[in-house]
């Protein structure tokens, strides 16, 4: 079982020091510790303080109360651009006649400088403040 004895004291020992007002979060499944130290402050998560999390992990983000605003990775399409463009390097040729497949995220040009940026969506849930 994960231990997050000390991401919880660190979390508690920041809500003290910064009184901060929200976090963005590396990965969603670090929001739990803010969520909960929120929580025995007694402060309500989107509507007392902000958090934004990454990954749009749905586990995570979909059964937290609130929902959890999150930032969705585009794993697949990152995945693809950099097997093509291996392949290219490797073969030390264009890959232009092949296709690139329908995406959720636009997949930037194999030509493009190296590193490529992907677009993330944001998905806005319940967990900042208006």
């Amino acid at each position: 079982m994960l231990n997050n004895r000390p991401a919880l004291n660190e979390v508690r020992e920041l809500f003290d020091r910064e009184n901060p007002d929200g976090f963005f979060c590396f990965n969603d499944a670090r929001s739990w510790p803010v969520y909960e130290c929120a929580a025995r402050k007694g402060l309500t998560v989107g509507r007392d303080i902000s958090v934004v999390g990454v990954d749009n992990h749905r586990v995570i983000a979909e059964t937290f109360s609130p929902q959890l605003t999150t930032v969705e990775l585009p794993h697949y399409e990152m995945g693809y651009w950099a097997a093509c463009k291996l392949v290219s390097m490797i073969e030390n040729r264009s890959l232009d006649d092949v296709p690139m497949p329908k995406t959720n995220a636009p997949i930037p040009p194999l030509d493009s400088p190296i590193p490529a940026k992907i677009h993330c969506t944001l998905i806005e849930k319940e967990s900042v403040v208006r």
